[in-house]
Formats: structure tokens, C-alpha cells, sequence
């Protein structure tokens, strides 16, 4: 555990490769793919953050989908 959220859990992603979608979101460079994918582990590991109690993990996550949320939203309408 590295912060309180899990460095590996079952989801498809290595922990660096998590990091370099992380990083291609905030610098807005990130693919529709690949954001959708990184959606999916991202609300795994808040499932897991919020069954393990971990409460400040799981609001970090969440803000991290909902910025997510808005660039899928924008890279949907771009595609239009």
C-alpha cells in the first residue's frame, strides 16, 4: 500500500502504467481508450478503498474520476 491505496490490486494495469495514463490525463494528451480503461481501474480501487474504510483514499479517487468523467465527456464530443 503506498498512501493508503493499494500500488496493485486485480485490475489490468501496472503501477506505472496507471501513473503514465495519470499523468497523459492531467496533461490532457490521454486517448478515449486509453481513459476508459484507466476509469475502470480507478473505480476499482475506489470499491476496494471504500470497503477497506478507507475514506480519504476514496474521495481522492472519486475526484479523480470526476476529472476523468469531464475529459471522456470531452473527448466524446470532440468526436462528433
Amino acid at each position: 500500500m503506498k498512501g493508503g491505496i493499494k500500488e496493485h490490486t486485480g485490475n489490468p494495469l501496472s503501477p506505472k502504467e496507471k501513473k503514465n495514463l495519470i499523468n497523459k490525463m492531467k496533461e490532457g494528451t490521454i486517448r478515449k481508450d486509453e481513459a476508459e480503461k484507466l476509469k475502470r481501474v480507478l473505480e476499482e480501487e475506489k470499491r476496494d478503498a471504500e470497503k477497506g474504510g478507507d475514506i480519504v483514499a476514496a474521495i481522492a479517487i472519486g475526484l479523480l474520476l470526476a476529472a476523468l468523467a469531464y475529459l471522456l465527456y470531452k473527448l466524446m464530443s470532440e468526436g462528433e
